[in-house]
């Protein structure tokens, strides 16, 4: 995966989509906190390593 798709998969996420998303209550709580205290980007931004790293899903996998 590049960094372009990486962005792109992030991208994904929202607020509503998250509840459902196969990963720790810790980092929907993290998600939560940081989009509604600095917005989606900084939520987002967030989300990248565990994606690039394996620790959940692939957002396009899941998010149909």
């Amino acid at each position: 995966m590049t960094v372009e798709e990486l962005k792109a998969e992030v991208a994904l996420f929202t607020l509503s989509n998250i509840r459902k998303f196969p990963c720790s209550p810790t980092l929907k709580d993290d998600f939560y906190s940081l989009w509604n205290r600095f917005g989606p980007d900084c939520a987002r931004l967030y989300m990248m390593p565990a994606v690039w790293n394996g620790k959940v899903p692939v957002p396009s996998t899941v998010l149909q």
